[in-house]
């Protein structure tokens, strides 16, 4: 049986939050929030891909692919619009763990509140023992990619470790939308 944490929130609590992670069942399996079932996550593999899309010098849309306990997979999309899966996806190895999300969180003046201005991921391959490490800010409109990071040493940083699951708040405008603050769920590695 497997038991899981979920770290403070980094951003804002703004518009609806979203968990990908659902309940720990009477089994002890970790179950994936899924928008009709509620599958078995695979701990030892638990994300295939993460896709982000940024706009206006923020995010505003996460999309993340689990691989669940029999094999198969379900995708979660989060904000305004889901990303392009061909742009900006980040694709995992099955021998690779994302061991750290960070980033930074600030007011953003067109969006008027909070959000998570930049995000990074560090993943471990643990076949290799090598790490890489992906920052994930994309400009959607082709901008500037030195306005977008000038722009994400802003705010204040953030940084967790052993990232299972994403939690968070998404807001949805017409013709906008963005992320304002993200929660993580961390495998507590206790087997019962």
């Amino acid at each position: 049986m497997h038991a899981y944490l979920t770290t403070s929130l980094v951003g804002e609590r703004a518009g609806e939050i979203f968990r990908d992670i659902f309940i720990r069942d009477a089994d002890g399996k970790i179950l994936v929030n899924g928008p009709e079932e509620k599958p078995a996550l695979d701990l030892q593999h638990p994300i295939q891909r993460i896709a982000v899309r940024s706009r206006f010098v923020a995010v505003d849309s996460l999309s993340i692919t689990y691989q669940l306990a029999d094999g198969g997979n379900i995708t979660l999309d989060h904000g305004f619009q889901p990303p392009d899966p061909n742009t900006g996806a980040i694709d995992f190895a099955e021998s690779e763990r994302l061991v750290g999300v960070f980033g930074r969180t600030g007011f953003h003046p067109w969006y008027r509140t909070t959000v998570i201005l930049a995000l990074g991921l560090v993943i471990f391959d643990v076949a290799k023992g090598t790490t890489r490490v992906v920052h994930t800010l994309r400009r959607a409109d082709g901008a500037d990619q030195a306005e977008s990071e000038a722009a994400a040493r802003e705010g204040t940083s953030f940084y967790v470790s052993d990232v299972l699951a994403f939690g968070g708040f998404e807001v949805n405008g017409t013709g906008f939308g963005a992320i304002p603050g993200l929660f993580f769920y961390k495998d507590a590695g206790v087997q019962v």
